[in-house]
């Protein structure tokens, strides 16, 4: 894990090597079908609308809601406990503000059900099976020759890193749309949209320090903190953003129109 470039922040380092049990992750970002199947209402509104596109305009409180709703729906096991309770009729409205009683949900790492991944499991699955690059399918964000890109991010030019064209990228100009779900090619383990397309929210707590301390076998964040951690950027960064190595984070109440989730279990 980690900034195999010396070209991000200090959060980033150092370099270091973790082991990750065995996990699902899905292959494409939760969509608005997806979402409106489970809550009933679809929140995405003007940066691309449409079953197939994902989700976004969702916070984290709200998105461990879903998991444990789908999981009840499948028959799977639920997750995410609050209030001694994996039953989210029991937790009462999704805050809209810092909540201690949400911010102490627990994660039963042992059950099948749908859950966030956590940083280290994203990273592991961005990266595709390559070792030391950039971004999931290689050191550079390229254009391909039947003239489509590898993902969807902000291509201008006077933000634009690592590409081999100023021209590449799927929407070039600042201020469109996220694109529909598995657009562009996967990456070596089958995941589409690992890079750009909407930022991804990951279970862990954020710290800018962690990295110093991390347990080697399946880290899963600091015990408590402010924010959580986002992976991946958006179709609205530049490619610098999108780096596999990059760690962001968010107010896990908040939500944006370039913010979204990807689903993972424990088999």
């Amino acid at each position: 894990m980690g900034d195999h470039f010396n070209e991000g922040s200090s959060a980033e380092l150092p370099v270091h090597s973790v082991t990750i049990s065995a996990f699902y992750m899905g292959k494409y970002e939760v969509t608005q079908q997806e979402w409106l199947t489970t809550i009933g209402i679809n929140p995405a509104s003007g940066y691309g609308v449409g079953g197939n596109y994902p989700v976004y305009n969702v916070s984290w409180y709200e998105i461990i809601k879903y998991c444990n709703l789908r999981s009840i729906a499948e028959s799977l096991s639920p997750v995410y406990t609050i209030n001694n309770s994996t039953d989210p009729a029991d937790w009462g409205d999704v805050p809209t503000s810092s909540n201690a009683t949400w911010n102490a949900a627990i994660c039963n790492w042992s059950v099948n059900g749908y859950r966030l991944p956590t940083e280290a499991e994203w990273e592991y699955a961005a990266r595709g099976g390559l070792s030391g690059q950039r971004f999931p399918n290689g050191t550079t964000i390229s254009h391909s020759t039947n003239g489509d890109t590898q993902a969807t991010y902000n291509a201008q030019p006077s933000i634009l890193s690592y590409d081999v064209s100023p021209t590449t990228g799927y929407h070039p100009v600042y201020g469109e749309s996220s694109s529909q779900v598995g657009s562009f090619n996967s990456n070596g383990y089958g995941l589409c949209d690992m890079t750009g397309n909407l930022w991804e929210l990951c279970w862990d707590w954020s710290s800018s320090t962690y990295y110093s301390s991390s347990p080697s076998n399946n880290p899963t964040g600091p015990a408590s903190g402010s924010y959580r951690i986002k992976r991946g950027g958006g179709w609205i960064n530049g490619a610098s953003y999108c780096r596999v190595a990059r760690r962001n984070n968010y107010d896990p109440f908040r939500y944006l129109f370039y913010l979204g989730f990807r689903l993972a279990r424990t088999p």
